[in-house]
């Protein structure tokens, strides 16, 4: 936001919350081909026992310039392990720049959390792309 918001008060100003953040949580089952995922819904999807490697297609994402989303794909994996291969956003593909230089290999009957940051910069996007695998 543009907007600041001042506190001000001769003995000071005490905020006294627990301060955490929660993400809806969006349920994708039986992932295949190009899947869409709407970050007007969260930016946090678990997929239960995807049927193939599939596209993530993230629609709904501002393009506001200079700015960064963060996108969470958790795969829950049966004995075959898949994982989101390729991205579009907003329908268009894109290349994704992945932690140590090479796509993740999933992990079976396991979870995968496949997180993707995007940036938003010179009117172009670069999306960088980290696994993390549990068993």
């Amino acid at each position: 936001s543009a907007s600041k918001i001042t506190f001000e008060a001769p003995d000071g100003v005490l905020f006294s919350s627990l301060l955490t953040t929660s993400e809806i949580l969006s349920f994708i089952t039986g992932a295949t081909g190009t899947v869409t995922h709407d970050l007007e819904l969260g930016s946090v999807f678990l997929h239960q026992t995807p049927a193939a490697d599939f596209t993530a297609n993230l629609i709904n994402t501002r393009t506001t310039e200079n700015r960064i989303t963060s996108v969470a794909i958790v795969v829950s994996n049966g004995a075959t392990p898949y994982l989101p291969t390729a991205v579009q956003i907003n329908g268009f593909s894109q290349t994704i720049v992945w932690q140590g230089g090479a796509p993740p290999v999933g992990t079976a009957n396991g979870t995968d959390v496949i997180s993707f940051t995007l940036i938003r910069f010179n009117s172009n996007w670069t999306v960088l792309g980290s696994a993390t695998s549990y068993s």
